[in-house]
């Protein structure tokens, strides 16, 4: 989905969604005490169509089936051990979808992050056409993602840069 190298894994399919917990109990195994999962909203993808007036993010984020796969693999795999920490990269989601990933009632990730703060210097929201960064509009972006993860019992990560 992002680049030819890259695989995009098809978690309609239950043998990959077993797969991917044998994988991560592989490393459990080997100590590992936390996942971090990258773009992990995209996991679960309806069917593409013509995106006349988008950019075709509304087929593939926050999809159809994602909460299902998320438990699942938590259930089967990460899940099983209290001291294993998760975090999820969510790619151009809501506040309100965020809250549903790291719920602790949910049972999916422990914790979620997002980019929307990194976006504050952003002329109109669009990567590389730069405006005067505002530091008023960060200050309102964490608090409000913060009071609204913390008002649904759930987690968000704090970072200041990305590889992305």
């Amino acid at each position: 989905m992002y680049d030819v190298s890259q695989a995009d894994l098809n978690w309609d399919n239950p043998k990959v969604r077993e797969e991917c917990a044998n994988i991560i109990k592989f490393w459990m195994q080997k100590g590992i005490q936390g996942f971090r999962f990258d773009v992990v909203n995209n996991m679960s993808k309806g069917s593409f169509e013509n995106d006349d007036i988008g950019d075709g993010r509304r087929f593939y984020s926050d999809g159809p089936h994602i909460h299902e796969y998320l438990h699942e693999l938590n259930r089967n795999s990460f899940g099983q051990d209290p001291t294993i920490m998760t975090v999820g990269e969510m790619s151009s989601t809501s506040l309100e979808n965020c809250k549903k990933y790291a719920n602790k009632e949910a049972e999916e990730l422990d914790m979620v992050f997002n980019f929307h703060h990194l976006k504050v210097d952003y002329e109109n929201k669009e990567k590389w056409t730069l405006k005067p960064f505002d530091f008023e509009e960060l200050k309102h972006l964490f608090h409000t993602w913060q009071e609204g993860m913390q008002e649904a019992d759930s987690t968000m990560a704090l970072f200041w840069n990305c590889h992305d």
